[in-house]
């Protein structure tokens, strides 16, 4: 059983469709952007389903011991925007630096220069003497640190947002034949 639709005027109505698609990607990446910024106040990712982050081993700072992952001074989140957007694509990313590795998770492997110093706030002695920290050059000492970064992904792919990206396609392409 088929049904009959009758356009009438339909310059008009090729020219509603033409704009609502000229305008999709924008509202697209709009979208996409409160996605990702859901994910903060979620405290994790859904995809197909919901996957929470991991919690902290331990309270850095007494500050920080009620303040939700990944939220220090709410740089990360405030930094997820569009980044490019033309008629056929939209990308939304950051421009902070460590927002990569919280997405992705992975290891940091750096080497730290410490100056030489003495501890002068602990009792310790060694023999008499307070401890101190020495250099193997004149002034400094190197030491290596690997740093493991869990995966806290909040920007990507998912199920779930693709889903509610093509009910906006439809809700908008539904609205021209009203």
């Amino acid at each position: 059983m088929s049904k009959k639709i009758k356009i009438e005027n339909w310059e008009s109505t090729f020219a509603a469709v033409k704009r609502v698609y000229d305008s999709l990607p924008n509202k697209m990446a709009t979208m996409a952007v409160n996605i990702a910024k859901e994910n903060f106040k979620k405290q994790g990712f859904t995809d197909t389903s919901f996957e929470p982050w991991r919690k902290r081993k331990i309270a850095d700072k007494a500050t920080r011991k009620g303040r939700a992952i990944l939220t220090n001074t709410g740089r990360l989140k405030r930094s997820i925007r569009k980044v490019a957007v033309t008629k056929t694509h939209a990308i939304i990313g950051t421009d902070v630096p460590y927002a990569q590795i919280h997405n992705e998770g992975g290891v940091i492997n750096t080497t730290e220069t410490v100056r030489s110093h003495s501890r002068r706030g602990h009792k310790r002695t060694v023999r008499g003497k307070l401890q101190t920290v020495k250099a193997a050059t004149v002034n400094n000492f190197t030491r290596r640190k690997n740093l493991r970064i869990v995966q806290r992904q909040f920007l990507g792919p998912s199920y779930r947002m693709n889903k509610r990206l093509e009910a906006l396609v439809s809700r908008e392409l539904i609205s021209v034949f009203k």
